[in-house]
């Protein structure tokens, strides 16, 4: 492969692709349910439109918490491991073998190979799932 991963890993593209593209969809659909919100969140800083402004904010909102439950999983077709859980062993931004999981103050993991900080926080992650992190197959180009 060209990307810099060994040629020994299973590409997977085809087989996850289905699967991100739902994913996708369904993300971007949420993120549009945040337009509503806000103005329903601006509402209630009226006096005379404050219970529409409440029960469509509350409504919203629970359209993107149950959406973001129902967004389809990042499994693995080769092992059927959830990608997205947690890192075993490879990078889910190159592929490659090489995480430290001592870098930095707050033991934040790091891809050695490509330089990526694996930092997960209160808002999800911050890096793309572009392999499968135990097996290291190759997913998708873009990530998900």
């Amino acid at each position: 492969m060209s990307d810099g991963v060994g040629a020994s890993v299973k590409d997977c593209r085809e087989e996850f692709k289905p699967t991100a593209a739902r994913r996708r969809a369904m993300s971007r659909l949420l993120g549009l349910v945040m337009l509503p919100a806000l103005g329903f969140w601006l509402l209630l800083w009226t006096e005379r439109d404050r219970q529409v402004g409440g029960i469509g904010f509350v409504v919203c909102w629970a359209i993107m918490f149950i959406g973001s439950l129902l967004l389809p999983k990042i499994v693995c077709p080769a092992c059927h491991h959830k990608a997205d859980h947690e890192i075993d062993h490879f990078c889910p931004e190159c592929g490659s073998a090489a995480v430290d999981r001592s870098y930095g103050f707050f033991s934040i993991e790091r891809c050695t190979a490509c330089g990526k900080k694996l930092w997960r926080g209160k808002g999800g992650r911050r890096y793309k799932i572009r392999f499968c992190t135990v097996c290291g197959a190759h997913l998708d180009d873009t990530g998900v």
